[in-house]
């Protein structure tokens, strides 16, 4: 019986990902917040305090609203586009345990980020690279693991392959490139734009292959 549930919700996940909108919802998001960080390094470098605080507290606030407000915005385009063609399905919430769990994954992983960037002011940037990107991709890379789509392996596998051209060229770069390879200003524009070009082409291709009833009878 669990193991039916299991696949239940296993495949429930995987329909909530076959349309491609939260794919482009979380590149979008990405994009601008990687274009308010970019603002704010900007900003920085011409001594620009209002805009330099336009573009830090930007994109916590980007990412931050965006990340609690995903689910329903995400959910508000789905009963527009999605339910129509191909009805609603849903899944069994996560266990206590299950939820435990990805409390406790999250927790560390923050401490990991907070130690590395606060703790260790002194570590060298490779460090901090190796470290940031390492914790992102495992992160993208769970998340592949529990959709089970090609897409989402294909993101995870983005982030350590920037990082590691970001490293092979080390050398050859700036110092303002340097930090914000570092930091991750390039890789969420980068890891944004692959999103949201995978979430149009998967879009567009569900839209092909579901049209609603009133394209369907004309």
């Amino acid at each position: 019986m669990a193991n039916l549930l299991r696949q239940a919700r296993q495949r429930a996940l995987q329909y909530w990902v076959e349309d491609g909108i939260p794919d482009l919802y979380t590149g979008l998001l990405f994009l601008v917040f990687a274009g308010l960080r970019l603002l704010a390094q900007w900003a920085e470098a011409q001594r620009q305090a209002t805009w330099m605080a336009v573009g830090f507290f930007g994109s916590l606030v980007v990412i931050l609203v965006g990340s609690l407000a995903g689910r329903y915005v995400i959910d508000a385009l789905k009963q527009r586009v999605t339910y129509p063609r191909t009805g609603y399905v849903a899944y069994t919430p996560p266990s206590k345990a299950e939820r435990r769990k990805q409390i406790a994954v999250t927790a560390l992983l923050a401490l990991v980020l907070v130690g590395l960037v606060l703790l260790r002011p002194q570590a060298p940037l490779t460090l901090r690279l190796v470290v940031l990107h390492l914790v992102f991709a495992l992160l993208v890379f769970a998340i592949a693991l529990q959709l089970h789509s090609p897409r989402y392996f294909l993101y995870a596998f983005v982030v350590p392959l920037l990082a590691a051209g970001y490293l092979l060229g080390w050398p050859h770069w700036s110092p303002t490139l340097q930090r914000l390879m570092t930091y991750g200003e390039i890789t969420f524009l980068v890891l944004g734009m692959v999103m949201t070009l995978g979430g149009v082409w998967t879009l567009h291709r569900y839209l092909k292959a579901h049209p609603d009833l009133e394209e369907a009878e004309a």
